[in-house]
């Protein structure tokens, strides 16, 4: 670039001076001229520069190249030596194992050795043991021709003797008959006069005893009436006495009903009731369903134990509880319509450690349930006393159910469980006893004693 902006600047110059121009122009000239020969010196040392730089680093190139050449040289050297020794531990490894084969072909050898004389030793004591079994068959069977012989000439003895015992026999039976002839006509005429002395003893007796039975029948009638009467007069006043408490309590419950239903409860506490019994009845549903695998399961176990009253009880109660259910499901049930689950709370009882309060609707199943408990325990009371088994009231299927009556309304299934259950023990007692201790038998209905429903349940009015 240079060598060309030079003959311009030659020309330039020369058309200036040709022209006449200013001695300034002539110094700008110059000047230029010695800038560029400044800028040529300049180039020409970098060039110097650049040349002595790719020298050293071509120095230093070759200095690298053999370095990596010695280092090439040393990994071959060391390569070598690891095959080398490779080589010689392979070698090695292989002679041991031809040593280890060595030795073990001469153990196999050896032990194929002990094998055949092994071998070779039980053949002979083969031999030798069926030589002797040999020998000892023939001994038995000499032994055995020798016994059969003995035992038919034993045979042969003992059926002479026996010959002689049956004709011995024959004449000692003989004589017998004609013995027990006499003896017969001996016997038959004591027997005749034993059979008209027993017939007039039997017929003295049977006066005696026709005499005695018509006196006892007397006696069981005439205590048999007393007992009538003694138990028409308690029921009598049993039911006269409830009555009086009867009337006394719905007066008193009338008055405490009328002015505790003046107060309602809540819409909050009414529809926490509502869910509250539809989840109960939601329970009671599933658990009714579930109920007939255990019916059938508790008839097949009252079969095998023979135990036929409780077994038609168990029928009748399944009957009942059947019964009960349908009705109830027949009815049109509406939340709305209850008064339940707007009558606030009148009563309260003590259980477990606690207190619970409920209304007179809530009291009324928890009532009903000690009362169908005390009827379906004196059942099964009085079935287990008819069959001879022993009292086992929690064995029976009601007193585990404790669900007659209940149908997932008012109260807790629980709280119905545990009345249903106290007052089935209790008639269980009575039923097992056949004795009237907790309770009452009116009108073709065991019915529990007031005064021990109350001690049960043990109500307070709020």
């Amino acid at each position: 670039m240079n060598l060309r902006i030079q003959p311009l600047l030659g020309t330039g110059l020369a058309l200036l001076l040709a022209a006449g121009a200013l001695p300034a122009a002539a110094q700008d000239a110059q000047r230029d001229r010695e800038e560029r020969t400044a800028r040529r010196e300049q180039v020409a040392k970098q060039r110097q520069d650049a040349a002595k730089a790719q020298a050293r680093q071509q120095a230093a190139q070759s200095q690298t190249n053999r370095a990596r050449e010695s280092l090439a040289r040393d990994n071959q050297r060391r390569q070598a030596e690891a095959q080398q020794r490779s080589v010689r531990q392979r070698d090695q490894a292989l002679q041991r194992q031809q040593a280890v084969r060595r030795q073990q072909e001469q153990r196999a050898s050896q032990q194929r050795q002990a094998e055949r004389r092994q071998s070779e030793d039980r053949q002979q004591a083969l031999r030798r043991e069926q030589a002797q079994r040999t020998a000892g068959e023939r001994q038995a069977r000499q032994l055995e021709r020798r016994q059969l012989e003995e035992r038919q000439q034993s045979l042969a003895r003992e059926h002479a003797r026996r010959e002689a015992r049956q004709r011995d026999v024959r004449d000692e039976r003989t004589r017998q008959a004609q013995r027990r002839q006499l003896e017969d006509r001996d016997q038959t005429r004591r027997t005749q006069d034993a059979r008209a002395s027993a017939e007039r003893r039997r017929l003295d007796a049977s006066r005696l005893s026709e005499q005695r039975r018509a006196a006892d029948v007397r006696d069981r009638r005439e205590r048999e009436q007393r007992e009538t009467a003694v138990r028409a007069r308690d029921t009598r006043d049993f039911a006269e006495r409830r009555s009086r408490e009867s009337r006394d309590d719905r007066r008193d419950e009338s008055r405490i009903y009328r002015e505790r239903e003046r107060q309602r409860v809540s819409d909050t506490e009414r529809m926490r009731r509502i869910s509250e019994q539809r989840q109960r009845s939601a329970e009671y549903a599933r658990y009714v369903a579930a109920r007939q695998a255990a019916e059938r399961q508790r008839y097949l176990t009252l079969q095998q134990q023979r135990r036929i009253q409780q077994y038609r009880y168990q029928q009748d109660y399944y009957r009942r509880l059947r019964a009960e259910q349908a009705r109830w499901n027949a009815l049109r049930y509406s939340y709305d319509r209850d008064p339940y689950y707007y009558t606030p709370a009148s009563y309260r009882y003590y259980r477990e450690g606690r207190y619970y309060q409920i209304n007179r609707y809530a009291a009324d199943v928890l009532r009903q349930a000690i009362r169908y408990g005390y009827q379906e325990g004196y059942r099964a009371g009085r079935a287990d006393r008819l069959d001879g088994w022993r009292p086992d009231y929690r064995n029976a299927y009601a007193y585990q159910d404790a669900n007659y009556g209940y149908y997932g309304y008012y109260v807790n299934p629980r709280e119905y469980n545990y009345y249903f259950r106290q007052g089935f023990r209790r008639g269980y007692d009575d039923g097992y006893g056949r004795s009237y201790r907790y309770g009452n038998y009116v009108d073709g209905n065991y019915l529990i004693l007031q005064n021990v429903l109350s001690a049960i349940l043990n109500l307070q009015h709020l």
